[in-house]
């Protein structure tokens, strides 16, 4: 096994891997389908590509909620957050074929108390 660190914003290599796995990455960059055509072109086929991201949810019904997303993205560096259903739009287009995924909030929503000095990020706005 080898594990490869790279530029998520130039992911212009020859080689093909078995696998992709991406965490937390995308939420900073500005062109998420770009990367994830980038991302397709890098596996060999039947390779798997394993995405966990920040998401804002598929619909955003209040202006706080809206707000709160704002707030969070320039807190932590993001030009945007995707939903699960631009995700799976992107990946689609990307021509990834067999899609699985799942909301995790439950499993991680801790870190948000736990990170220290975020509170006060979101507040500085």
């Amino acid at each position: 096994m080898r594990i490869e660190v790279l530029d998520a914003n130039d992911l212009a290599i020859e080689e093909k891997f078995d696998t992709v796995w991406v965490i937390e990455c995308s939420e900073h960059l500005h062109d998420k389908p770009a990367f994830i055509r980038s991302v397709r072109a890098l596996l060999k086929p039947g390779g798997t590509f394993a995405l966990c991201a920040w998401l804002a949810a598929d619909e955003l019904p209040s202006p706080e909620q809206r707000q709160l997303v704002v707030d969070v993205c320039r807190g932590m560096l993001c030009p945007s957050l995707g939903s699960m259903r631009e995700y799976e739009t992107w990946l689609r287009q990307a021509g990834f074929g067999q899609l699985q995924s799942k909301d995790i909030t439950r499993n991680v929503e801790r870190t948000w108390t736990c990170a220290e000095g975020l509170p006060a990020v979101l507040r500085s706005s």
